[in-house]
């Protein structure tokens, strides 16, 4: 939210600002990368980020003030392990397939692999 947004909602002591004692969403975005380059347009790197950029390029990320991603790695000493939060994952995915019965649309079709025959 933008300083003026912030004051029009009587918010600007909050939010609005990037200033000490005001809550904060931020990250940073590494533009090394090759499908970034070349930095040759300064008109470009909008555009570019825009277009371009996905979540690993994110190299910095501050959530309500506090620091959550730096150099690209995880910060958050609450922050479970990743296998954790993968295996969370998997088991809702599960969950959620069984609740509406498709588990058999993870079936590869019958006709897939091996069905094709060039020169047949």
């Amino acid at each position: 939210m933008t300083v003026d947004a912030a004051a029009a909602l009587g918010l600007a002591d909050e939010v609005g600002s990037l200033a000490p004692g005001t809550r904060a969403d931020v990250i940073a975005i590494d533009r090394r990368a090759a499908k970034l380059g070349p930095h040759l347009d300064a008109e470009q790197a909008v555009p570019r980020v825009v277009h371009y950029a996905d979540g690993g390029d994110v190299s910095f990320v501050m959530a309500d003030g506090a620091v959550r991603l730096r150099d690209g790695e995880v910060v958050a000493p609450e922050a479970p392990p990743i296998e954790t939060v993968l295996d969370d994952a998997a088991a809702a995915a599960e969950t959620a397939l069984d609740r509406v019965d498709a588990a058999d649309a993870l079936a590869p079709h019958p006709d897939l692999w091996g069905a094709v025959r060039y020169g047949e």
